[in-house]
Parts: structure tokens; C-alpha cells; sequence
């Protein structure tokens, strides 16, 4: 099916929707954190057993947009016996029409391994850094925090048409 996108509404025979603006937005950026800052979603120790996610913004699935304007505290469950890794996510959840920062949260286990990124019709998840969270833990350190923003298997920077006509 052809689309011819924008035109003004005459007696309303163009209402958009924002599937178009995606569209329109997806060819000309591409998915990961916008590199403007270099803290930009950088996942950061809190106290204890917290993680901070630093203000930022991110493009993801069909060039949705994250944005966060102040840090964001997310808890990491400890666990007794045996270390995990958790995830830390930007998702873009399409059921319920909204994308946050959030954990997954590991299997605990003697060689534990992130757990898989859901990437399908409902959900997209960007991987903005992988926490080692040791058995007994009571608090994350800089050390257990792996940034994986820069990996484009997993998170990846945004790349524009717009920046490299300009380059």
C-alpha cells in the first residue's frame, strides 16, 4: 500500500495516527541511546541494593521515544545462595502503550548468565547495562555494573540521516 504523508485534514479525511509518525520518524533515525551527553541512561550504584538509571533519552522500536528527565531509582531483590545477572532495560511495552526503565531479573545460578533480551510484536527492550549481583549482596558497587549502551546487539547510539547529511 502507497502512503503520501502529510497533508492537512479537510472534514477530517486525514487524521493521523501516531503509527505514521513512526514511519515517518523510523527512516531517518535509528534505535539506541541519543549520544548528546556521554551519562546519557548511564546505569549508576544507589545506595544498597539500588540502582540509579541517569537522565536521558533513547529511540527504540520504529523510533518510539524514552525519555527520562530525572533519575531513576529501580531495587535489585538480593538473593541468599547463589549469584545472578540482572539487566537493566529500557522496554517498550506495545500492549499497554508506554516504555519505562525496568529489571529483568536473572537466574540465580553458580555461572549465571543475563537473562534474554523479549524483542517480538508486544515488547522491545534495549539493554542499557548488565548487573552482577553477588549471593549475599547488600549493596551494588561500580564494579557489578557492565554499561552495555554502546553495544549495538543490545542497546546501541541513535544514528541520524539528518546528523550524517551534515557530516
Amino acid at each position: 500500500m502507497e502512503k503520501s504523508l502529510f497533508w492537512n485534514s479537510s472534514d477530517d479525511d486525514r487524521v493521523l495516527m501516531a503509527e505514521e509518525f513512526l514511519l515517518y520518524f523510523s527512516v531517518m533515525i535509528s534505535e539506541g541511546i541519543f549520544p548528546c551527553i556521554a551519562d546519557n541512561l548511564k546505569v549508576l550504584p544507589g545506595n544498597g541494593l539500588n540502582i540509579v538509571v541517569s537522565v536521558g533519552s533513547a529511540s527504540l522500536e520504529m523510533a518510539r521515544l524514552y525519555h527520562n528527565d530525572s533519575p531513576k531509582t529501580l531495587p535489585i531483590a538480593p538473593d541468599i545462595a547463589l549469584p545472578r545477572i540482572n539487566r537493566v532495560v529500557v522496554r517498550c511495552d506495545k500492549i499497554n502503550r508506554v516504555t519505562t526503565a525496568e529489571i529483568l531479573t536473572g537466574t540465580p545460578a553458580t555461572n549465571p548468565v543475563p537473562p534474554p533480551l523479549t524483542r517480538d510484536v508486544s515488547v522491545w527492550e534495549l539493554c542499557l547495562a548488565d548487573i552482577h549481583v553477588p549471593a549475599n549482596a547488600s549493596a551494588i558497587s561500580a564494579g557489578n555494573i557492565i554499561d552495555t549502551r554502546l553495544d549495538p546487539s543490545l542497546c546501541g547510539v541513535v544514528n541520524s540521516l539528518v546528523a550524517a547529511v551534515y557530516e
